[in-house]
This record gives structure tokens, sequence and C-alpha cells, in this order.
């Protein structure tokens, strides 16, 4: 998955859950197993919130061209 965002002024109000079960309940239909994201290690309040929502973290790494090391999380659908 890549590019989801909910815009700060709209956070708090569940359409972050909203977007994700869309994009489970396609990713199933198309015959998915698992949706893998990639996010900034550092924001705390997003990995715990997809950890939360049952994604597992699987890898940390530091990319040369990216300013922030990634977190890697997974989840199966």
């Amino acid at each position: 998955m890549e590019k989801l965002a909910v815009l700060p002024k709209y956070r708090y109000r569940g359409y972050g859950k909203r977007l994700m079960d869309y994009v489970f309940s396609k990713v199933r239909a198309e015959g998915g197993k698992e949706i893998s994201i990639g996010i900034i290690n550092r924001n705390n309040s997003l990995k715990d919130w997809y950890i939360k929502y049952g994604f597992k973290e699987f890898a940390i790494k530091n990319f040369d061209h990216l300013p922030f090391i990634v977190c890697f999380l997974k989840k199966e659908v």
C-alpha cells in the first residue's frame, strides 16, 4: 500500500480506519494475502495506530536517499 494519508484537520475522526477497511476489502476481493506499508520509524503515534489495527513490524531499513529510517509493517488479510 502506498501513499495513504488523512489530512491533519480530519484525523481522529475514524477516516483512517474506514480507508483501511476499504483497502482490506478490495485486497481480499482481488485474492490478496497481505498488505504491507512503510512509515517513518520515529512516527510512534502512527506506528502504534497500525499495530493497534493489527499490523506487525517486520523490518527497519535505512535508505541512503531518505533523511529518515523506514519501518515496514504488514498484516494478513
